[in-house]
């Protein structure tokens, strides 16, 4: 079983204008991982796999922009909501570049490689690393 080295995980993450803990110190039985708002402040079990670590942080990341950018506060039409939703995590991915890179990193340590190759289509689809999607057969990227 994979395990993440746990040093590289961000130490914080800038949500809107708070500055969000991160620990791997939870001790629950109950549950993986706490946004305790009150503390501003992310906490995970220690010693999660990957996948397991990624998704539960992932998940008290929403808790923390639902409590702190007011999302749960939008009116009912959908459209409204998820274009605020967008911007948020637009602007989360803007303000926490060392985040991105940890998540990235966790995902090539989960996926066994950086030229990750999916089936779409009954082709074979090559991404480069920018995420830009090749051509089968080419090295170009995808013309849309």
């Amino acid at each position: 079983m994979l395990l993440m080295d746990t040093h590289q995980i961000p130490t914080s993450l800038k949500i809107g204008p708070h500055l969000v803990k991160l620990s791997l110190n939870y001790r629950s039985k109950k549950s993986l991982g706490v946004f305790l708002a009150q503390k501003l402040e992310i906490r995970l079990r220690p010693k999660l796999p990957p996948t397991v670590l990624l998704d539960t942080l992932l998940h008290e990341i929403k808790h923390a922009k639902e409590y702190l950018l007011n999302e749960n506060q939008l009116p009912n039409e959908e459209e409204l909501r998820v274009s605020i939703q967008a911007t948020n995590e637009a602007q989360f991915v803007l303000d926490n570049p060392k985040f991105l890179i940890w998540q990235l990193s966790l995902c090539q340590q989960i996926i066994g490689s950086r030229d990750h190759i999916s089936s779409h289509s009954g082709n074979t689809w090559k991404h480069t690393p920018r995420g830009e999607q090749l051509s089968p057969g080419t090295d170009e990227p995808e013309r849309t």
